[in-house]
């Protein structure tokens, strides 16, 4: 069974056509074939297209401070769970092409003008203490069960700035993909972060004029009932 609430709109998400977005974090336990398969039939039910973007880098960055020295295979899972959702959208696609793709963010990152989303947030991360202080623990929050197993219990240890690229560059790609018009909404199983709601709120100058257009926010839910 699946849930789903509309969030912030910019516009209608009952538009027909839309192109959809899901940011996957590949070691959160939600995003399973039975989530993408929930994805897919609310997508097509809208006669919208969905990517997928696995975030292939930042899980492998991840791993390398969180496994304590324990390197040996970590680039060959990131591989593996990146094929395992290939292989999904491959089957997927081939009965109908339009409805479903993906793409690593080792290469969406390798698109032209990324770079200077990721150098902008990047660079407000370094002035701007209260924006600083939302992506620590945002990271911190978002981390919380991994890092609490390492010994890591406040978002003021240091291991915790070491992860924070993975959230900047997940901001990078929200304020990337809105922006230059490359998609219409983003698709995820919980609200959008607080760091994102008060950036388009217009909380840090510094990054304004990346918010040019904000994607549309949808809220589905697998549920746990029969």
């Amino acid at each position: 069974m699946l849930s789903h609430e509309p969030s912030h709109s910019d516009g209608p998400t009952s538009i027909h056509g839309q192109r959809a977005i899901c940011i996957v974090s590949l070691g959160a336990k939600i995003m399973t074939p039975e989530y993408f398969a929930t994805l897919l039939s609310y997508t097509k039910q809208r006669d919208w297209t969905l990517q997928l973007i696995l975030l292939d880098t930042m899980e492998e960055a991840n791993l390398k401070f969180l496994e304590l020295g324990n390197l040996v295979g970590i680039d060959e899972t990131i591989a593996l769970r990146c094929k395992e959702i290939e292989d999904f959208v491959q089957v997927h696609s081939s009965e109908d092409p339009a409805s479903i793709s993906s793409v690593r963010f080792s290469l969406l990152a390798t698109a032209a003008n990324f770079s200077s989303y990721a150098k902008a947030v990047k660079s407000c991360f370094e002035s701007n203490k209260h924006f600083q202080n939302l992506c620590l623990h945002q990271t911190f929050r978002n981390l919380h069960p991994r890092l609490v197993r390492v010994g890591v219990r406040s978002q003021r240890n240091d291991t915790v700035r070491c992860l924070v690229d993975y959230l900047l560059d997940e901001i990078s790609i929200k304020l990337f993909v809105g922006s230059e018009s490359l998609a219409d909404i983003e698709i995820a199983p919980m609200p959008e972060m607080k760091v994102m709601e008060d950036l388009y709120s217009g909380r840090f100058p510094e990054l304004r004029h990346l918010c040019v257009s904000r994607l549309n926010f949808v809220i589905v839910r697998q549920s746990q009932g029969p």
